[in-house]
């Protein structure tokens, strides 16, 4: 449970990290497929971001002090 508990505490800035680096060459690209799969993935990813911090109320709610690891990691 810890372990998969860690990964709800890395896996948001990740997310968010793909998501900035794939915006940065997005208008480089004129393929309109590949663009809308980069729309896609963009939108799966902030997604999956937002329901990671929900985890972390839960975690908070239940004793875990997350706070001080999110600010280092971050």
């Amino acid at each position: 449970t810890d372990l998969l508990n860690s990964f709800h505490l890395l896996f948001p800035d990740s997310e968010k990290y793909f998501v900035r680096t794939i915006k940065k060459f997005t208008l480089q690209i004129s393929d309109k497929e590949l663009l809308n799969d980069i729309k896609g993935f963009i939108g799966q990813e902030s997604s999956h971001a937002r329901e990671h911090e929900k985890v972390w109320e839960l975690l908070r709610e239940q004793g875990y002090e997350i706070d001080k690891f999110l600010e280092v990691f971050r």
